[in-house]
């Protein structure tokens, strides 16, 4: 992953709202339809309106996908990544 990328979002979002140890990403693998998992870059974790719209656009800016999750029950479809689609 793009260090340069990585720094555009810890300057945005506070220490505990972004996750990129393996340990804390396994939890966002998938959802409640378990058969379909991958490991995601990034995990944010926005609280306010304002970080959401910047995580968005540095993302955007860095052409990284964005699955946005509810509860993980996977009672919606079961959302992947767009390398599993």
């Amino acid at each position: 992953m793009n260090a340069n990328f990585l720094d555009l979002l810890r300057a945005t979002l506070p220490e505990h709202a972004l996750l990129v140890e393996p340990e804390d990403l396994h939890p966002y693998e998938c959802d409640g339809l378990s058969v379909y998992r991958q490991l995601p870059l990034a995990v944010c974790l926005p609280e306010t309106e304002a970080q959401v719209q910047q995580a968005l656009k540095i993302c955007h800016r860095h052409a990284v996908p964005v699955v946005a999750r509810g509860a993980g029950t996977g009672c919606r479809e079961g959302r992947c990544h767009s390398a599993m689609a």
